[in-house]
């Protein structure tokens, strides 16, 4: 059972982030995702330069040979280079801002074997994990005229 708990924690990412800041810094993601700054991953130093000062100009998920980005100085979404219209309600005005919305919903699933003993309780026996599910949701949030408004995508 504790092999099944530490395969929970412990999968490879399909896509991998990318920071891009307005004065040209950036931040990349990698499969180990330990941070540089002595956070706990890689998303951490990317929260620690925000808190710094620097703001965000584009933030992208890159794998399976695929490249999903978010401008956060327009809001457009752009996949492999090409820009994403979305439908959703339009924004009644230009927001100030529009501020990251971005992580990753892991689902592990297992196939479970149970025994009934001589009590006729089932006791679970086996436990073996599959590979686990992992949805990345990339998208910004704003405020106009006291409304919040947030627009994602989310890949496989």
């Amino acid at each position: 059972m504790l092999s099944f708990i530490r395969n929970l924690f412990m999968h490879q990412f399909d896509y991998l982030f990318v920071a891009e800041f307005t004065d040209g810094s950036v931040i990349k993601q990698t499969q180990d995702d330990k941070s540089k700054t002595g956070g706990s991953n890689c998303y951490s130093d990317v929260l620690k330069a925000v808190k710094e000062g620097k703001k965000i100009k584009r933030f992208s998920i890159v794998g399976k040979g695929h490249t999903l980005s978010v401008d956060l100085e327009t809001g457009l979404f752009t996949l492999n280079g090409v820009t994403v219209i979305l439908e959703s309600d339009r924004l009644p005005a230009q927001p100030s801002e529009f501020k990251l919305e971005w992580w990753h919903r892991v689902s592990q699933h297992a196939n479970a074997t149970y025994k009934a003993d001589d009590k006729g309780l089932f006791n679970l026996s086996k436990v073996e994990p599959l590979k686990p599910t992992i949805e990345y949701i990339i998208g910004w949030k704003c405020i106009v005229k006291d409304k919040e408004y947030t627009q994602t995508l989310v890949v496989h």
